[in-house]
């Protein structure tokens, strides 16, 4: 997950501006400095129900082919995702530094909101994540997922993740951005 996403994305430092004593005030729902966004406790929101869509319609199939060398895996594996094996994603086999990742139950449980993004108390929400089924080709040891992440209103992007197989582990190869919102 490092390699595919970073926290600095969508939440920087911010400081609001306070006119009548021409001090600073922090919103309770942003970050006060940038050790607070590094030593706060982070966590990113699953849905799951998203992670049995279909992953890639024709014409993000040809887009995809368009932009990818024609000899690459990467575009080997698109143009032929329909022959690959796919596999449900496992959320809880996500992993990243000083993040915990959550899906909308566990979250409630804790009594985290889970409609509001930034700061909640002693947390960081950074947003939503979606993902797709992966699709591999057990024969050529690649595959590829799409993966959505949601980080508020001005703040996201879809992209296919593309990974291989070396000596019996699974390795991260590049990430292809289909669109950023």
């Amino acid at each position: 997950m490092d390699s595919i996403y970073t926290i600095k994305l969508c939440y920087p430092d911010y400081r609001i501006s306070n006119k009548n004593n021409k001090k600073y005030r922090v919103n309770k729902h942003r970050l006060s400095s940038i050790k607070e966004r590094d030593t706060i406790q982070k966590i990113v929101l699953l849905k799951n129900n998203h992670l049995d869509e279909l992953l890639i319609e024709e014409k993000t199939k040809n887009y995809v082919r368009q932009r990818l060398g024609e000899t690459s895996k990467a575009y080997q594996a698109i143009k032929n995702s329909e022959k690959l094996v796919s596999l449900q994603f496992k959320p809880e086999l996500l992993k990243q530094k000083r993040v915990e990742f959550l899906t909308k139950k566990q979250a409630e449980i804790r009594n985290i909101n889970t409609s509001r993004f930034g700061k909640q108390d002693s947390i960081l929400n950074i947003g939503f994540m979606y993902f797709s089924r992966v699709y591999y080709s057990p024969k050529h040891n690649y595959g590829f997922f799409k993966y959505t992440y949601l980080g508020g209103e001005n703040c996201g992007f879809n992209s296919l993740i593309f990974f291989s197989k070396k000596k019996e582990k699974w390795y991260y190869e590049q990430t292809f951005v289909l669109g950023m919102f």
